[in-house]
């Protein structure tokens, strides 16, 4: 991947994939959206019961956890904080119905009692396939990237979109924008669309909301062989 931005508010971070690749059934993978929460003490709890999760990091995705749904909603828990109860603050993560390869994208948030909120996206090879790209929008601003000839709008929730550039290997043409100030490009770059490599690009925003930047992880199927 080649980065040739052109606006100094923007950055590509290139990530070391790791386990960020297809997850079994009953199993989900975590990934940090902020370094600094890497000091915390998390777990999740299913059905089983809690589990600390260990060595999570904004560079590579957790070792797959295995999970049991059960009849309960999986919760992320902030073992290092504790309700008036006394029992471990927890925020819940929605998976929907049919997601077969749930990723948790963690990223720090006082408001949430846990100070920490989670996104889950899907990230099996049908959903997320080999040679398409999946932008992930978590600064709470509307967004439009253009990628090549085409434009995809991403809503100002947390939202998520894959974009299949289809065709050969080549370069391609990445911009962003806010929704409401189209012609304001706030991060240009040309990437390398490659058929055999799938690329996560989160977009997130700095504490002020005014400068953005994009964290990108790609995996190679060739690696897989």
């Amino acid at each position: 991947m080649k980065n040739n931005s052109l606006v100094s508010t923007a950055a590509v971070l290139l990530l070391a994939l790791g386990n960020c690749g297809l997850l079994s059934a009953g199993s989900v993978r975590f990934l940090l959206l902020d370094e600094a929460t890497a000091s915390r003490e998390l777990g999740f709890q299913d059905a089983k019961g809690i589990k600390k999760l260990e060595n999570l990091s904004s560079g590579e995705c957790s070792a797959p956890q295995d999970f049991d749904k059960g009849e309960g909603a999986l919760q992320l828990v902030a073992m290092d904080r504790e309700s008036p109860d006394g029992k471990p603050v927890a925020t819940t993560v929605v998976v929907p119905d049919g997601m077969k390869a749930p990723l948790v994208l963690i990223s720090p948030d006082e408001k949430e009692a846990a100070g920490v909120k989670a996104l889950a996206v899907e990230d099996s090879k049908a959903g997320f396939p080999w040679g398409s790209i999946l932008f992930v929008n978590t600064t709470g601003q509307a967004l439009v990237i253009r990628h090549g000839e085409d434009e995809t709008e991403l809503a100002a929730t947390p939202a998520c979109q894959v974009v299949k550039p289809g065709g050969e290997a080549r370069n391609i043409s990445v911009q962003v924008a806010k929704q409401d100030d189209p012609g304001k490009t706030i991060y240009s770059a040309i990437w390398e669309h490659d058929p055999n490599v799938r690329k996560l690009a989160l977009v997130v925003a700095d504490a002020d909301g005014a400068n953005l930047q994009l964290k990108v992880i790609p995996e190679d199927r060739r690696l897989e062989e």
